[in-house]
């Protein structure tokens, strides 16, 4: 896997069988308090990066249609 940084995007270039059109949706820092974020897949994207100034919680709950097939979650990294 081979990245690129592209202004504030990170391209992620993967082998062409598991290549799929992306696009930014959002790029935005949010603070306390805010209100519940609820993202569709199919309609706001997705997000790929959390970062905490604090101690917090995060959860992330996945329903169907989700097709978990052959992948593995590599989501989550101990800071």
């Amino acid at each position: 896997m081979l990245t690129e940084v592209r202004g504030n995007v990170i391209v992620v270039f993967l082998p062409a069988s598991t290549r799929r059109l992306a696009k930014l949706v959002l790029d935005a820092d949010l603070y306390a308090p805010c209100g519940t974020l609820t993202l569709f897949l199919d309609s706001s994207g997705n997000i790929h990066r959390f970062s905490a100034a604090t101690s917090c919680a995060v959860l992330d709950m996945l329903s169907p249609p989700y097709s978990a097939g052959d992948r593995d979650c590599t989501y989550y990294q101990d800071a």
